[in-house]
């Protein structure tokens, strides 16, 4: 199936904004694989007791990066 590539375009882009990767892999016959890698962030949990009427110190950055991986196949 042939197309007019606009959507690898947009996609691009996109990963671009998020500071992310994307990479392919063609094979004859096959078709193509895309990976896209991109920052996630992830809230930092942090004990498991109940909070409930206590006084905490506030977190210095409650959030890290983390990386993230989606794989799509298309076929």
């Amino acid at each position: 199936m042939h197309g007019t590539g606009l959507g690898l375009a947009i996609t691009r882009k996109i990963v671009e904004l998020l500071e992310g990767e994307i990479t392919v892999k063609s094979e004859p016959q096959e078709g193509s694989r895309f990976r896209i890698i991109w920052p996630r962030m992830v809230r930092q949990r942090t004990g498991t007791g109940s909070l409930v009427g206590k006084k905490v110190p506030a977190p210095n950055d409650p959030l890290e990066f983390k990386r993230a991986l989606n794989v799509v196949n298309g076929n």
